[in-house]
């Protein structure tokens, strides 16, 4: 029984659910080191927008590596500099999108006055701590970091892998 399990977590797989699951891994290392990389940038006196460059080229290297290594498996593409240029665009695209749909959460929707009113209709005591800048913020970001996270696991595994 542990022997398929363990197969499915190390070997390669084709199975969409194991690859979206190590997936979700390989977007948290690959996080874990823009972060890390961006603060050891920045704690060096690089510019900040110097820093994010190098952070997310390093968190794309990361994800990549883990991506052909890992996560799918096989490519699609024969010319590695091809494979490498469509993963990055779709890093980008990603960021694009991540970047317009903070931006529209942020400006049109007030997620602590949806969570009064459903809490409210639902008679439920609460109190927000955060101030509701941030708790939109919060809401944005999670938000957009699950629909950035599906689009590059599908866009990948449609474009690039198997």
């Amino acid at each position: 029984m542990l022997i398929p399990i363990f197969n499915s977590i190390f070997n390669k797989t084709s199975n969409t659910i194991w690859q979206l699951l190590r997936y979700v891994i390989t977007a948290i290392v690959a996080a874990v080191i823009d972060y890390y990389t961006d603060m050891l940038c920045l704690n060096l006196g690089a510019n900040n927008s110097i820093s994010m460059v190098i952070a997310f080229l390093c968190g794309t290297i990361v994800n990549y590596t883990l991506c052909v290594k890992w996560v799918f498996a096989s490519r699609r593409l024969t010319y590695l500099a091809a494979e490498m240029f469509l993963f990055l665009v779709i890093n980008i695209v990603s960021l694009t999108i991540m970047w317009l749909l903070m931006w529209l959460i942020n400006e049109y929707v007030n997620i602590v006055n949806i969570m009064h009113a459903i809490l409210d209709v639902i008679n439920v005591e609460y109190t927000i701590s955060a101030s509701p800048e941030i708790a939109n913020c919060m809401f944005a970001k999670f938000t957009t970091s699950v629909i950035t996270l599906l689009w590059n696991f599908f866009a990948k595994k449609i474009i690039l892998f198997k």
